[in-house]
């Protein structure tokens, strides 16, 4: 990165070290004081003198090294020169890292169709796959079906119950939203009737125990929540590299609480539930393993580990998971630290807060889910409607297919422009605007970009001219670009590729607005188009990161 460049050079010349002055170094808030800014105050603070007086002093020491250097004030500001910047901006990212990274998500329950939380989810797993593998770290992304527990058998005493022979066949549903219906008359029946908990509750301890009937009624209805889940997560764009079952795998997590609790890492409480006192912490106690012998989602995420640190091992795995799991996930690790796991330190909980519809809230316990299906098909035809509405003809395959990218890239624009840490509430008229803060926009822009170059020709270039301060707002926003990434890397946050596309996008267009680009004079032309092209390259690598596609025409 050229900022690296920057950095190696002030420590050169201060005497600090890199790490330290990287800390300091800054992008200022105008263009007209340069592409990077060098505050003094630590510098002086261990030179024991004026940060003015140093400023000034660096400024002298470095000022034949870069295009142009000033002090101002304590602040030293350094410009790259216009070539410069468009050579960066034209070299690739290097793909320097090399880690071996499992990413898990979406990992639903195998009891009814992902809902708008998930559509969330799978936005932010997916692009976090595409940037760390941009980097060049060899990524897995790994879905955990829970598909046994209380959740699972509630769903199949519904079934059993009232399902009277029916499929999503006869009964023309998408097979996920069919299983889903048996949870959501589960409520139902338990409303009025409260003793059904216990007949979900045996139903639990039969599976357990191998029983032949329930484990025949799971495997069917399983398999039809499986097939409708598979079709809508690759409707979202995630290909999953291996799918794993909590079924499979919640013995070994048993087997560690025994080996545990022979160790003293758990203990036995009166009522014979196996538990760890994560007291120290300030995490309480919790339940390992229940009083009538059977599992919970801890025993299973407890073996999980261990068998992805044994048949994997990867230098870090990450859990895209809402944070209301936050408490879960810090007694998974705390425990796995306790059991002696070295991996433990390599576990990390990619946190996001609760998505809503601007409308409000949903739950799939009550039935009155928004599920990602629907949220799709929703937005597919919302931007059927608005490229309709702009164009009087469009070929049908065209449309569809256009309908599908801008509709999906604004829904996932959205999700992404906001940091995970928050609560997003989302607007789907909103998402759609042409002229806001959102993805279609970064689209359009894009479209513009291509549709202009295609009228032209390329010509010879002096890249000196690109002096106005418009052109310069994007030089310095393209040298940015890597910085950007790296940082939605190290943060697990990729809203910074987010409002990076945006801020660039904007900027494009004051540029365009202020500057015409196929102007008479062979120099002006060529640098305003290769600044164009390079604006149109950033662009798209910044959507195919979020997980967008690109449409030459809006």
């Amino acid at each position: 990165m050229v900022v690296d460049r920057v950095v190696e050079t002030l420590s050169e010349h201060t005497g600090l070290a890199a790490s330290t002055v990287r800390e300091d170094v800054e992008v200022p808030p105008r263009v007209e004081l340069g592409d990077y800014a060098y505050p003094c105050f630590r510098l002086a603070g261990e030179k024991g003198n004026d940060p003015v007086v140093l400023a000034g002093d660096v400024a002298s020491r470095v000022s034949d090294l870069f295009h142009d250097v000033t002090s101002d004030g304590p602040y030293v500001n350094i410009t790259l020169s216009p070539a410069e910047k468009v050579r960066v901006a034209e070299e690739p990212v290097a793909k320097d890292e090399d880690d071996k990274i499992i990413v898990e998500f979406p990992s639903p329950n195998t009891n009814k169709p992902l809902h708008l939380g998930h559509a969330l989810n799978m936005a932010i797993g997916q692009s976090m796959v595409d940037i760390l593998r941009f980097l060049g770290n060899d990524v897995v992304v790994e879905n955990l079906y829970n598909d046994r527990g209380i959740h699972i058998s509630k769903s199949m005493v519904a079934y059993r119950r009232e399902g009277d022979g029916e499929t999503p066949e006869n009964t023309g549903r998408k097979p996920d939203h069919f299983v889903g219906d048996y949870y959501v008359r589960y409520g139902e029946i338990e409303e009025a009737d409260p003793s059904v908990s216990d007949e979900a509750q045996e139903m639990l301890q039969d599976w357990e125990s191998g029983d032949a009937e329930t484990r025949s009624l799971w495997n069917r209805m399983r398999s039809w929540c499986l097939q409708g889940i598979r079709s809508t997560i690759g409707d979202y764009g995630v290909q999953v590299d291996r799918e794993r079952f909590e079924s499979d795998i919640y013995e070994d997590g048993r087997s560690l609480v025994r080996d545990g609790l022979d160790r003293g890492v758990f203990e036995e409480d009166e009522d014979g539930a196996i538990i760890a006192d994560l007291s120290e912490e300030d995490l309480g106690t919790k339940h390992v393993l229940r009083s009538d012998g059977t599992t919970v989602y801890l025993t299973q995420d407890l073996g999980l580990a261990k068998t992805r640190a044994d048949d994997t091992d990867p230098d870090r795995i990450v859990h895209v998971v809402g944070n209301e799991q936050e408490y879960h996930f810090q007694c998974l690790f705390s425990i796995l630290d306790r059991l002696g796991f070295e991996f433990a330190d390599d576990l990390h909980h990619l946190s996001y807060g609760m998505l809503r519809l601007s409308e409000g809230t949903m739950s799939s316990r009550e039935g009155t889910a928004i599920y990602a299906d629907d949220v799709r098909a929703e937005m597919i035809s919302r931007a059927k409607d608005e490229i309709e509405d702009r164009h009087e003809a469009v070929d049908n395959d065209d449309l569809a297919e256009r309908s599908e990218t801008i509709g999906m890239g604004a829904l996932k624009y959205y999700l992404l422009r906001t940091d995970p840490k928050r609560d997003v509430t989302f607007d789907p008229e909103a998402s759609l605007s042409f002229t806001g803060e959102t993805g279609p926009y970064i689209q359009y822009t894009y479209a513009r970009i291509t549709s202009m170059l295609e009228e032209s020709e390329e010509s010879e270039a002096d890249y000196t001219v690109l002096s106005s301060v418009e052109e310069r707002k994007v030089l310095r926003l393209l040298i940015g670009f890597e910085e950007q990434v790296r940082r939605a890397a190290r943060s697990y946050n990729p809203s910074s590729v987010a409002n990076y596309a945006l801020e660039l996008a904007q900027a494009f267009n004051e540029f365009y607005h202020e500057h015409r680009v196929l102007v008479d004079d062979e120099a002006v032309r060529g640098a305003r188009r290769e600044l164009c092209g390079l604006v149109a390259e950033r662009l798209e690598t910044s959507l195919s990161l979020l997980g967008i596609d690109v449409v030459e025409e809006m």
